[in-house]
């Protein structure tokens, strides 16, 4: 038999991490399969709702599907959170959640409207948490936003139980809860998303001891006002070394030096 460290891709057992947590670039992690399994299940429950919108075995396929998301949740947060998962979770919640309120919607069931509103919400904060990811920022969700998730599958599960799925004001009222917790979440989300691009520019801006522009002395006849940091005598557009500045006292000596030489020496307030 090959020995394991000998076969491309692996490792040795005891190289593995004692803590079997797994590393933010992993894939084959435990929560992951069950969330690529439950983005996989969700089209043939979403075909049950479209055939028979009120039935027992939608509603507990839809519990089982609707339970995973705790289940995979665990597990991230007990063998650790991976890039792969924080992109794959919400994925699958919303192929999961906005499938059924269509296909609720397909079999009239729900209305429209509410359903649009969830929709236009999921998918413009899904698109703003995107562009701070490409500024390095991770906002992490409030426990509303959790909520309002939790309130959404219950309306769903409300609508598909069969005592209840067909008296429609009862899971009309509970989609109507979750339109306004999704959009106050959403203003949260927003809130928090820019409160944390605002601490972001402020961290990048300039300190106080930037670059400002110092007057030089005189070299030869050109004057040169280059700009360069406290403490530092050395120009920013050449890497040249300036002599510090002598006293108005030598200053006038070499004056007059240059005047008894007969040398003509120009009159600047450099000197100073």
């Amino acid at each position: 038999m090959i020995p394991d460290a000998e076969i491309p891709g692996t490792v040795p057992f005891d190289d593995l991490p004692a803590d079997g947590r797994y590393g933010p670039g992993a894939l084959l992690t435990p929560a992951n399969l069950i969330t690529v399994l439950r983005l996989v299940l969700s089209p043939v429950l979403l075909v049950m709702i479209v055939k028979e919108p009120t039935s027992w075995a939608a509603v507990g396929f839809w519990t089982i599907l609707a339970f995973t998301d705790g289940i995979d949740g665990y597990l991230a947060r007990k063998h650790g959170t991976t890039r792969s998962g924080a992109f794959l979770d919400p994925l699958a919640d919303k192929v999961l959640v906005l499938g059924a309120l269509f296909a609720l919607v397909a079999a009239g069931r729900f209305w429209v409207v509410p359903v649009a509103l969830i929709t236009v919400r999921e998918v413009a904060i899904s698109v703003y948490r995107t562009q701070l990811g490409r500024q390095g920022l991770a906002v992490p969700a409030r426990p509303l936003g959790k909520v309002k998730t939790v309130v959404q599958e219950f309306a769903v599960a409300v609508a598909l139980f069969p005592p209840t799925g067909d008296h429609h004001l009862a899971a009309t009222a509970i989609l109507w809860v979750a339109v306004g917790l999704t959009w106050v979440s959403g203003a949260q989300y927003l809130l928090d998303g820019r409160g944390a691009a605002t601490r972001l520019g402020h961290r990048a801006a300039p300190s106080q001891d930037r670059l400002t522009p110092t007057p030089r002395r005189m070299c030869g006849t050109r004057a040169a006002f280059a700009p360069v940091s406290r403490g530092v005598r050395r120009s920013s557009r050449a890497n040249v070394r300036y002599p510090r500045p002598r006293s108005p006292v030598s200053a006038w000596s070499s004056v007059g030096s240059a005047a008894a030489a007969g040398r003509h020496q120009p009159w600047t307030t450099s000197m100073w």
